[in-house]
Formats: structure tokens, C-alpha cells, sequence
């Protein structure tokens, strides 16, 4: 750290002005750095709300688009519904799921409110 002296010659008005720029510096840089850190928790927020909010036409979507929409749903279980699906015709109703192997009872009940069918819905 560097000695400071501070007198009312010309050179202590330099040194007042390089502490000033350095304190000025250094709030500018901490402001930036929080503001930041908050944008980019703000971004986080923003994309994990779309995520869970998000529907799925179930009869259309890739397997790539199921595992990105459900929960506990990779891709292996994901192309399991697809191959399901493209063999056995479209899925009419949540119960319709758990006959695809690796897909119960609690994945498509985490899961129902993200889940929508092009055709009708039979309770």
C-alpha cells in the first residue's frame, strides 16, 4: 500500500484526485459486478419457470422434446414413448402412458399438468 500525504500543494491535489478515482473505480466495479450477479439469477429464475410451465403436445413432440418437458423423463423413457406411440397409435389419456415400459404411475402424475393431447381425452 502506498503512503499517503495529503497537504494543499499541488501535488497533495494529485494525490486526493488518484484516491478519489480509485474509490470511484472500485464502487463502479463492485455495482457492476452485483448487478450482474443478479441478472444472471434473474435469467435462471426466468428459464426454470418456463420449464415447468411448460405444455407438451404428447402425440407430436420428439423424444428430444419430451425429455426436455418432463420430469424424470430422459431420453431412453422419452423414446420409449415415441416408439409406443408410432406402434400402437396416439395416447388418449394419461393412463394410456404407464403402458410404456419405465413410465408409473408417479411420472405421469408429476406430470399432468405439462402433458396435452391433440385428441380427445378419455377419462
Amino acid at each position: 500500500m502506498h503512503n499517503i500525504q495529503l497537504t494543499n500543494t499541488q501535488g497533495g491535489v494529485i494525490m486526493r484526485t488518484r484516491i478519489f478515482h480509485a474509490i470511484a473505480f472500485s464502487a463502479a466495479l463492485l455495482t457492476t459486478t452485483s448487478l450482474s450477479v443478479i441478472a444472471k439469477d434473474a435469467d435462471i429464475d426466468s428459464s426454470t419457470a418456463s420449464s415447468s410451465q411448460q405444455t407438451i403436445q404428447i402425440n407430436q413432440a420428439s423424444a428430444e422434446e419430451i425429455a426436455d418437458a418432463l420430469e424424470g423423463v430422459g431420453m431412453n423413457k422419452a423414446q420409449a414413448i415415441v416408439d409406443y406411440r408410432n406402434m400402437y397409435g396416439p395416447f388418449t389419456s394419461l393412463a394410456t402412458l404407464e403402458a410404456v415400459k419405465g413410465i408409473g404411475v408417479k411420472t405421469v402424475e408429476a406430470n399432468s399438468a405439462k402433458i396435452a393431447f391433440d385428441v380427445p381425452i378419455k377419462k
